[in-house]
């Protein structure tokens, strides 16, 4: 049902007209992440043993998806390696992207007293500082992003004309802003 409905909002936001250039993108996608390592990647690793998908529309979301979740566990694993856990991992992101603390992590349903206790230990640690990052904490957190970044190099070095293919990307998601389909705040869209 998920994919049926994706696939018909996209289909409806870009037009029947992008339907050839969507499969196209699907498939570099597709290709590409059929060849990268699964290893410590779970939620990318399931995703990809998904049965294929047949409508462009909602191949090219799953491909967008299988992209994300790929990129989403090397980010976890960055946390991880970082020494945090997640809810002050949670807070460090939405301060990073520029929400005030509890805007974004409020929403990932931690017991106030533990995120109280994660501010509390990143405020201890120097990385917090009258809820704004402080250098330290802007640099552990730029070092995570540019762990995940480094994470990324296969599948960017599988996927044939990477500038093509993010051109589209780039295109599409413009056009289901400015349709109301995906958050006009850029914050909330890099929050995930």
């Amino acid at each position: 049902m998920r994919d049926r409905a994706t696939a018909a909002s996209l289909r409806a936001t870009l037009g029947e007209a992008s339907a050839p250039r969507v499969a196209e993108v699907a498939a570099a996608l597709e290709e590409a992440c059929a060849v990268v390592d699964v290893t410590a990647r779970p939620l990318f690793a399931a995703l990809r043993a998904q049965p294929p998908l047949a409508d462009p529309f909602g191949r090219l979301w799953r491909a967008a998806d299988l992209v994300r979740e790929h990129r989403g566990d090397a980010h976890l694993g960055a946390v991880v390696a970082a020494g945090l856990d997640p809810v002050r991992a949670g807070i460090l992101a939405e301060l990073w992207v520029g929400y005030p603390v509890g805007e974004y992590s409020a929403t990932r349903g931690w017991p106030s007293e533990r995120a109280d206790a994660a501010l509390a230990r990143l405020e201890s640690d120097g990385l917090v500082a009258a809820g704004a990052l402080t250098s330290a904490g802007r640099t552990l957190r730029d070092e995570i992003e540019a762990a995940t970044d480094r994470s990324q190099e296969d599948l960017l070095a599988a996927l044939p004309d990477v500038g093509s293919v993010i051109g589209s990307l780039d295109a599409w998601s413009a056009t289901c802003i400015e349709a109301g389909t995906f958050p006009d705040d850029p914050r909330k869209r890099a929050a995930g």
